[in-house]
């Protein structure tokens, strides 16, 4: 399917935060490959063993990336005789973890976000001291 070349009309637009490899785009584009990798390893006590700062070290980030299905064969027909594509009005408080907003023509989009969170209180656990009545 092809798509012919529109402008991108937008009224307003409000988008607080884009971030972690994400865009906000605006007119035709044709791709957008978006990637993003996120480790993150908290500890009361900071102490770190050997290869656990590293992205091969968790399977999140080995596993194999899902595919979409094929596109099925479709004929695809345009009646659309403007060559604008409007908006009135756009608003996000977040545009993240590899996401995409756009508001015009376009195809090719990859996008990956894998993120890992640990979050480990190593403090050594004291034993509850008798009660002591007097």
């Amino acid at each position: 399917m092809t798509t012919a070349e529109r402008t991108s009309v937008v009224g307003d637009v409000y988008i607080r935060q884009v971030d972690s490899a994400s865009v906000a785009m605006f007119g035709d584009q044709q791709d957008a490959n978006l990637h993003s990798r996120a480790l993150a390893l908290q500890r009361a006590i900071p102490v770190f063993n050997g290869d656990e700062l590293r992205y091969a070290s968790y399977r999140i980030f080995t596993l194999p990336l899902p595919s979409l299905p094929a596109e099925p064969d479709v004929l695809t027909v345009d009646n659309t005789h403007a060559h604008c594509i409007r908006v009135g009005s756009f608003q996000s408080v977040l545009v993240g973890a590899s996401s995409l907003i756009r508001i015009g023509c376009g195809r090719s989009v990859a996008a990956e976000s894998r993120i890992k969170h640990i979050r480990q209180d190593n403090r050594p656990t004291r034993l509850m001291e008798p009660e002591i009545r007097l």
